[in-house]
Protein backbone atom coordinates (compact mmCIF):
# COMPACT_ATOMS: atom_id res chain seq x y z
CA UNK A 1 0.00 0.00 0.00
CA UNK A 2 1.71 3.23 -1.01
CA UNK A 3 0.72 6.78 0.56
CA UNK A 4 0.44 9.74 -1.09
CA UNK A 5 0.00 13.34 0.58
CA UNK A 6 -2.18 16.09 -0.37
CA UNK A 7 -2.11 19.74 1.18
CA UNK A 8 -5.09 20.34 -0.29
CA UNK A 9 -7.09 22.65 2.65
CA UNK A 10 -10.41 20.64 2.09
CA UNK A 11 -13.62 21.22 3.33
CA UNK A 12 -14.86 17.56 5.92
CA UNK A 13 -18.13 17.78 5.54
CA UNK A 14 -19.57 16.24 8.79
CA UNK A 15 -22.97 14.86 8.84
CA UNK A 16 -23.40 11.77 10.37
CA UNK A 17 -19.71 11.42 10.72
CA UNK A 18 -18.59 11.43 7.51
CA UNK A 19 -16.52 13.56 5.59
CA UNK A 20 -15.75 14.56 1.86
CA UNK A 21 -12.54 15.14 0.21
CA UNK A 22 -11.80 15.97 -3.09
CA UNK A 23 -8.84 14.09 -5.26
CA UNK A 24 -7.84 13.27 -8.69
CA UNK A 25 -7.62 9.00 -8.74
CA UNK A 26 -9.84 5.89 -9.50
CA UNK A 27 -12.59 4.35 -7.37
CA UNK A 28 -11.95 1.86 -5.14
CA UNK A 29 -12.28 1.31 -1.50
CA UNK A 30 -9.63 3.26 0.47
CA UNK A 31 -8.07 4.17 4.40
CA UNK A 32 -8.24 7.90 4.89
CA UNK A 33 -6.13 9.69 7.75
CA UNK A 34 -6.64 13.30 8.69
CA UNK A 35 -4.91 15.23 10.49
CA UNK A 36 -3.55 18.64 12.06
CA UNK A 37 -0.92 19.24 9.58
CA UNK A 38 1.41 16.48 7.36
CA UNK A 39 4.30 18.12 9.15
CA UNK A 40 2.55 16.35 12.25
CA UNK A 41 3.04 12.85 10.65
CA UNK A 42 5.81 13.00 8.59
CA UNK A 43 7.94 14.01 12.47
CA UNK A 44 6.09 11.19 14.10
CA UNK A 45 6.10 14.07 17.10
CA UNK A 46 2.05 13.83 17.64
CA UNK A 47 0.69 10.92 16.53
CA UNK A 48 -1.91 11.40 19.27
CA UNK A 49 -3.44 13.82 17.49
CA UNK A 50 -4.24 11.71 14.42
CA UNK A 51 -8.09 10.88 13.15
CA UNK A 52 -7.85 6.94 11.43
CA UNK A 53 -10.93 6.50 9.21
CA UNK A 54 -11.94 4.48 6.28
CA UNK A 55 -13.41 5.71 3.08
CA UNK A 56 -13.67 5.08 -0.44
CA UNK A 57 -12.89 7.35 -3.54
CA UNK A 58 -16.09 7.99 -5.63
CA UNK A 59 -15.92 10.21 -8.99
CA UNK A 60 -18.33 12.82 -9.03
CA UNK A 61 -21.94 12.64 -9.46
CA UNK A 62 -23.19 8.95 -9.30
CA UNK A 63 -22.11 5.54 -10.33
CA UNK A 64 -24.07 5.27 -13.72
CA UNK A 65 -25.55 1.59 -14.44
CA UNK A 66 -25.69 1.55 -18.33
CA UNK A 67 -27.90 -1.42 -19.44
CA UNK A 68 -29.70 -2.85 -22.47
CA UNK A 69 -32.61 -4.94 -23.43
CA UNK A 70 -33.55 -7.98 -21.79
CA UNK A 71 -32.76 -10.64 -23.32
CA UNK A 72 -30.32 -9.49 -26.20
CA UNK A 73 -27.03 -10.88 -25.81
CA UNK A 74 -23.76 -9.21 -26.26
CA UNK A 75 -22.17 -9.52 -29.52
CA UNK A 76 -19.07 -7.32 -29.23
CA UNK A 77 -17.89 -5.30 -26.16
CA UNK A 78 -16.12 -2.67 -27.22
CA UNK A 79 -14.59 -1.33 -23.87
CA UNK A 80 -12.25 -2.14 -20.96
CA UNK A 81 -12.28 -1.40 -16.90
CA UNK A 82 -10.05 1.98 -16.99
CA UNK A 83 -11.13 3.06 -20.45
CA UNK A 84 -11.78 6.61 -21.25
CA UNK A 85 -14.87 6.97 -23.76
CA UNK A 86 -16.84 9.77 -25.03
CA UNK A 87 -20.46 10.67 -25.06
CA UNK A 88 -22.23 8.69 -27.68
CA UNK A 89 -19.43 6.31 -28.30
CA UNK A 90 -20.38 2.40 -28.66
CA UNK A 91 -19.39 0.34 -25.48
CA UNK A 92 -21.42 -2.97 -27.06
CA UNK A 93 -23.23 -4.28 -29.97
CA UNK A 94 -25.61 -6.94 -29.06
CA UNK A 95 -26.87 -9.76 -31.47
CA UNK A 96 -29.49 -7.78 -33.05
CA UNK A 97 -27.72 -5.37 -34.47
CA UNK A 98 -26.64 -7.56 -38.21
CA UNK A 99 -30.42 -8.39 -38.57
CA UNK A 100 -31.30 -4.32 -38.02
CA UNK A 101 -28.55 -3.61 -39.88
CA UNK A 102 -29.92 -5.77 -42.98
CA UNK A 103 -33.01 -4.32 -42.27
CA UNK A 104 -32.01 -0.96 -42.87
CA UNK A 105 -30.36 -1.96 -46.15
CA UNK A 106 -33.60 -3.57 -47.46
CA UNK A 107 -35.40 0.10 -46.29
CA UNK A 108 -32.97 1.90 -48.33
CA UNK A 109 -33.49 -0.20 -51.12
CA UNK A 110 -37.03 0.16 -50.99
CA UNK A 111 -37.22 3.96 -51.17
CA UNK A 112 -34.60 3.54 -53.70
CA UNK A 113 -37.38 1.58 -55.89
CA UNK A 114 -40.10 3.69 -55.13
CA UNK A 115 -38.28 7.30 -56.03
CA UNK A 116 -37.37 5.50 -59.08
CA UNK A 117 -41.41 4.65 -60.36
CA UNK A 118 -42.27 7.95 -58.76
CA UNK A 119 -39.60 9.81 -61.52
CA UNK A 120 -41.18 7.59 -64.25
CA UNK A 121 -44.56 8.38 -63.33
CA UNK A 122 -43.81 11.72 -63.28
CA UNK A 123 -42.30 11.65 -66.62
CA UNK A 124 -45.18 9.92 -68.10
CA UNK A 125 -47.32 12.37 -66.64
CA UNK A 126 -45.40 15.10 -67.83
CA UNK A 127 -45.46 13.54 -71.38
CA UNK A 128 -49.41 13.42 -70.95
CA UNK A 129 -49.63 16.94 -70.14
CA UNK A 130 -47.91 17.78 -73.33
CA UNK A 131 -49.72 15.97 -75.56
CA UNK A 132 -53.07 17.36 -74.06
CA UNK A 133 -51.79 20.66 -74.80
CA UNK A 134 -50.49 19.98 -78.30
CA UNK A 135 -54.11 18.40 -78.81
CA UNK A 136 -55.52 22.04 -77.59
CA UNK A 137 -53.57 23.87 -79.91
CA UNK A 138 -54.58 21.21 -83.10
CA UNK A 139 -58.15 21.01 -81.92
CA UNK A 140 -58.72 24.93 -81.47
CA UNK A 141 -56.10 25.91 -84.66
CA UNK A 142 -59.31 25.18 -87.05
CA UNK A 143 -61.82 26.89 -84.65
CA UNK A 144 -59.62 29.89 -84.43
CA UNK A 145 -59.11 29.84 -88.52
CA UNK A 146 -63.21 29.56 -89.33
CA UNK A 147 -63.50 32.53 -86.65
CA UNK A 148 -61.26 34.43 -88.74
CA UNK A 149 -62.88 33.68 -91.55
CA UNK A 150 -66.28 34.08 -90.41
CA UNK A 151 -65.55 37.48 -88.72
CA UNK A 152 -64.26 38.41 -92.19
CA UNK A 153 -67.79 37.50 -93.51
CA UNK A 154 -69.40 39.70 -91.02
CA UNK A 155 -67.60 42.31 -92.22
CA UNK A 156 -68.62 41.93 -95.59
CA UNK A 157 -71.81 41.80 -95.11
CA UNK A 158 -72.10 44.97 -92.78
CA UNK A 159 -70.44 46.75 -95.46
CA UNK A 160 -73.10 45.51 -97.94
CA UNK A 161 -76.07 46.23 -95.84
CA UNK A 162 -75.49 49.50 -95.37
CA UNK A 163 -74.99 49.63 -99.26
CA UNK A 164 -78.42 48.13 -99.54
CA UNK A 165 -79.88 51.00 -96.95
CA UNK A 166 -78.40 53.53 -98.62
CA UNK A 167 -79.73 52.51 -102.16
CA UNK A 168 -83.06 51.71 -100.06
CA UNK A 169 -83.09 55.60 -99.05
CA UNK A 170 -82.17 56.55 -102.67
CA UNK A 171 -85.24 55.09 -104.48
CA UNK A 172 -87.52 56.45 -102.06
CA UNK A 173 -86.51 60.00 -102.88
CA UNK A 174 -86.72 58.86 -106.61
CA UNK A 175 -90.14 57.13 -105.96
CA UNK A 176 -91.38 60.11 -104.24
CA UNK A 177 -90.34 62.38 -107.13
CA UNK A 178 -91.55 60.34 -109.57
CA UNK A 179 -88.36 59.56 -110.85
CA UNK A 180 -88.34 55.88 -110.72
CA UNK A 181 -90.92 52.73 -110.22
CA UNK A 182 -92.02 51.78 -106.95
CA UNK A 183 -91.35 48.15 -108.05
CA UNK A 184 -87.72 49.25 -108.29
CA UNK A 185 -88.00 50.49 -104.38
CA UNK A 186 -89.39 47.20 -103.36
CA UNK A 187 -87.00 45.09 -104.70
CA UNK A 188 -84.13 46.97 -103.27
CA UNK A 189 -85.78 46.66 -99.63
CA UNK A 190 -85.74 43.17 -100.63
CA UNK A 191 -81.90 42.89 -101.19
CA UNK A 192 -81.74 45.24 -98.09
CA UNK A 193 -83.59 42.26 -95.68
CA UNK A 194 -81.86 39.55 -97.45
CA UNK A 195 -78.68 40.98 -96.33
CA UNK A 196 -79.50 41.73 -92.53
CA UNK A 197 -80.66 37.95 -92.64
CA UNK A 198 -77.58 37.28 -93.41
CA UNK A 199 -75.62 39.07 -90.95
CA UNK A 200 -77.78 37.83 -88.41
CA UNK A 201 -76.72 34.14 -89.37
CA UNK A 202 -72.91 34.92 -89.77
CA UNK A 203 -73.02 36.79 -86.02
CA UNK A 204 -74.88 33.14 -85.02
CA UNK A 205 -72.12 31.18 -86.52
CA UNK A 206 -69.82 32.88 -85.12
CA UNK A 207 -71.37 32.62 -81.78
CA UNK A 208 -71.31 29.29 -81.94
CA UNK A 209 -67.80 28.57 -83.05
CA UNK A 210 -66.65 30.99 -79.94
CA UNK A 211 -68.49 28.47 -77.97
CA UNK A 212 -67.31 25.80 -79.39
CA UNK A 213 -63.69 27.08 -79.45
CA UNK A 214 -63.93 27.66 -75.27
CA UNK A 215 -66.02 24.50 -74.42
CA UNK A 216 -62.48 22.41 -76.33
CA UNK A 217 -60.62 24.68 -74.63
CA UNK A 218 -61.82 24.28 -71.49
CA UNK A 219 -61.97 20.39 -71.58
CA UNK A 220 -58.38 19.99 -72.27
CA UNK A 221 -57.13 22.08 -69.48
CA UNK A 222 -59.05 20.09 -67.02
CA UNK A 223 -57.45 17.16 -68.68
CA UNK A 224 -53.89 18.57 -68.19
CA UNK A 225 -54.99 19.90 -64.51
CA UNK A 226 -55.86 16.54 -63.73
CA UNK A 227 -52.86 15.04 -64.56
CA UNK A 228 -51.05 16.86 -62.96
CA UNK A 229 -53.20 16.57 -59.51
CA UNK A 230 -52.90 12.79 -59.87
CA UNK A 231 -48.65 12.70 -60.35
CA UNK A 232 -48.49 14.95 -57.13
CA UNK A 233 -50.30 12.44 -55.20
CA UNK A 234 -50.06 9.01 -57.35
CA UNK A 235 -49.52 5.37 -55.95
CA UNK A 236 -46.08 5.76 -56.38
CA UNK A 237 -45.63 8.69 -54.37
CA UNK A 238 -47.44 6.73 -51.61
CA UNK A 239 -45.03 4.09 -52.03
CA UNK A 240 -42.24 6.55 -51.49
CA UNK A 241 -43.66 7.84 -48.26
CA UNK A 242 -44.50 4.59 -46.40
CA UNK A 243 -40.55 3.85 -47.15
CA UNK A 244 -39.15 6.60 -45.61
CA UNK A 245 -41.19 5.75 -42.92
CA UNK A 246 -39.64 2.25 -42.92
CA UNK A 247 -36.35 3.55 -43.56
CA UNK A 248 -36.97 5.91 -40.48
CA UNK A 249 -37.81 2.86 -38.32
CA UNK A 250 -35.44 0.63 -39.41
CA UNK A 251 -32.84 3.35 -38.37
CA UNK A 252 -34.21 3.63 -35.25
CA UNK A 253 -34.04 -0.01 -34.15
CA UNK A 254 -30.30 -0.32 -35.26
CA UNK A 255 -29.63 2.61 -33.07
CA UNK A 256 -31.04 0.57 -30.39
CA UNK A 257 -28.78 -2.33 -31.28
CA UNK A 258 -25.33 -0.79 -30.41
CA UNK A 259 -25.53 0.53 -26.79
CA UNK A 260 -23.58 4.19 -26.35
CA UNK A 261 -22.28 6.10 -23.98
CA UNK A 262 -24.64 8.34 -22.21
CA UNK A 263 -21.83 10.50 -21.22
CA UNK A 264 -18.01 11.39 -21.20
CA UNK A 265 -16.38 9.09 -18.07
CA UNK A 266 -14.93 6.38 -17.84
CA UNK A 267 -16.00 2.72 -17.51
CA UNK A 268 -15.53 1.98 -14.24
CA UNK A 269 -16.46 -2.13 -14.45
CA UNK A 270 -17.57 -4.61 -16.87
CA UNK A 271 -20.08 -6.88 -15.70
CA UNK A 272 -20.72 -8.73 -19.33
CA UNK A 273 -19.00 -10.43 -22.24
CA UNK A 274 -19.19 -11.60 -25.04
CA UNK A 275 -21.48 -13.87 -25.69
CA UNK A 276 -23.14 -13.10 -22.44
CA UNK A 277 -27.20 -12.13 -22.00
CA UNK A 278 -28.93 -9.65 -20.80
CA UNK A 279 -30.98 -10.64 -17.93
CA UNK A 280 -34.10 -9.54 -17.01
CA UNK A 281 -35.10 -7.48 -14.09
CA UNK A 282 -35.92 -9.87 -11.11
CA UNK A 283 -38.72 -7.79 -9.76
CA UNK A 284 -41.03 -4.94 -9.86
CA UNK A 285 -38.91 -1.33 -9.72
CA UNK A 286 -35.65 -2.98 -10.05
CA UNK A 287 -33.31 -2.55 -13.58
CA UNK A 288 -32.05 -5.08 -15.76
CA UNK A 289 -28.82 -6.45 -16.06
CA UNK A 290 -25.91 -3.65 -16.10
CA UNK A 291 -23.66 -4.31 -18.86
CA UNK A 292 -20.70 -1.72 -17.66
CA UNK A 293 -20.72 1.01 -14.47
CA UNK A 294 -19.27 4.03 -15.95
CA UNK A 295 -18.42 7.43 -13.53
CA UNK A 296 -17.16 11.18 -14.28
CA UNK A 297 -13.80 10.62 -13.13
CA UNK A 298 -12.44 13.90 -14.51
CA UNK A 299 -13.66 15.03 -10.36
CA UNK A 300 -13.04 12.24 -7.77
CA UNK A 301 -14.27 12.86 -3.90
CA UNK A 302 -13.06 10.89 -0.94
CA UNK A 303 -15.79 10.02 0.95
CA UNK A 304 -14.64 9.15 5.00
CA UNK A 305 -16.37 7.44 7.99
CA UNK A 306 -15.29 9.00 10.84
CA UNK A 307 -16.35 8.59 14.77
CA UNK A 308 -18.77 10.57 16.03
CA UNK A 309 -15.92 11.02 19.00
CA UNK A 310 -13.42 12.28 16.78
CA UNK A 311 -16.11 15.02 15.37
CA UNK A 312 -15.05 17.18 17.35
CA UNK A 313 -11.47 17.38 16.52
CA UNK A 314 -12.09 18.18 12.88
CA UNK A 315 -12.50 21.81 11.48
CA UNK A 316 -12.46 22.74 8.07
CA UNK A 317 -8.95 23.49 6.21
CA UNK A 318 -7.67 20.66 7.64
CA UNK A 319 -4.68 18.56 5.54
CA UNK A 320 -4.76 14.73 4.71
CA UNK A 321 -3.06 11.73 4.04
CA UNK A 322 -4.55 9.43 1.89
CA UNK A 323 -3.36 5.66 1.42
CA UNK A 324 -4.66 3.54 -1.17
CA UNK A 325 -3.69 0.18 -3.30
CA UNK A 326 -4.76 2.51 -6.18
CA UNK A 327 -2.94 5.28 -5.87
CA UNK A 328 0.58 5.91 -6.67
CA UNK A 329 3.33 8.61 -6.17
Amino acid sequence: MSSLKWGVGITLAMLLGVGAYAVNQSLHSQKVVSQESLETIDSQSDLSNQISALGRITPEGEIFRVGGPSGARIEELKVREGQMVQKGSPIAILDTYKIRKAELEVAANQVLEAQSMLESEGDLALIQAQEAETRLLQSNLPKEQEMRSQEALIAKLKAELQQAKAEVERYRVLVEKGAAAQQILETRQLTMTQKQNDLAQANATLQQLSDEYQTTQKNIEAQIKSIQAASNRSQSQVQLESALSRLELADVMLGQSIIRAPFSGQIIKVHLRNGESIEPPMGAGSAGQTIVEMGRTQQMYVIAEVYETDIKDLKPGLNATIESDAISG
